[in-house]
């Protein structure tokens, strides 16, 4: 059965969540399939296939929603060496948080220490025992900033808020109108516990050497389901 996650939009003319596979990026696409653009079986059986053959790798870049940036955003560096960011239209896109907001969490490597938040003028439900976790568009490391990630139990009701994030450091230039900020997953509660089973072993083998007898597409044919997110 088709679940349906619904939204609205708080502020006039802006775009609401869209799938993100309508975001895959450029360099993705342009990605070709094998090195040398030619297939070249080895001794291992791999072959010269690069990450546009990972159907895990493509379902990352597809699975869930986004919301995109609703305004050009120039990033400057100032005088202090610190990122400061301008924009010209409504609503506001982001804001600069205290430093003091982020506690003793460690900075991410390559980024600068001050902290912001994405605007989030949205609405969101999900079906009774759903939440999303909303986090930094997966794989997603050529945009200049880094979401910060968050779990709402959104079965409620998720209300408009903010979106921390850190900005890349030394960027400066313009993040474009139309860039995906988050993505969004929704996914259904469950309680569960792990248990320790030495019989997945010979199961993971059996997997490996029926995988290797084909050139390419063994789990896309016999393991993987296609994901719907409209």
């Amino acid at each position: 059965m088709t679940k349906i996650l619904k939204f609205a939009t708080k502020e006039k003319y802006l775009v609401g969540l869209k799938p993100i596979r309508n975001y895959v990026p450029e360099w993705y696409k342009k990605t070709d399939r094998f090195f040398g653009k030619r297939q070249i079986l080895g001794s291992n059986g791999e072959g010269a296939k690069t990450l546009k053959m990972c159907v895990p790798f493509l379902d990352t870049l597809t699975t869930g929603y986004t919301v995109e940036l609703w305004q050009d955003v120039q990033v400057k560096i100032d005088s202090s060496n610190e990122p400061v960011m301008f924009w010209a239209g409504e609503p506001d896109a982001a804001e600069r948080r205290p430093i003091n907001s982020i506690g003793d969490m460690p900075i991410p490597n390559g980024y600068s220490p001050e902290p912001f938040a994405w605007k989030f003028p949205f609405a969101i439900k999900t079906p009774k025992g759903y939440s999303v976790l909303m986090s930094h568009p997966l794989n997603r490391y050529d945009l200049p900033f880094l979401t910060l990630s968050g779990i709402v139990d959104s079965d409620t009701l998720l209300n408009s808020g903010n979106l921390p994030f850190f900005i890349k450091e030394g960027f400066e230039g313009i993040i474009p109108k139309g860039t995906p900020i988050v993505q969004i997953f929704p996914y259904k509660r469950d309680d569960w516990k792990s248990e320790e089973d030495q019989d997945l072993l010979e199961e993971e083998n059996k997997q490996k050497i029926l995988n290797l007898r084909v050139a390419f597409g063994h789990y896309k044919n016999t393991a993987w389901n296609k994901k719907t997110y409209n």
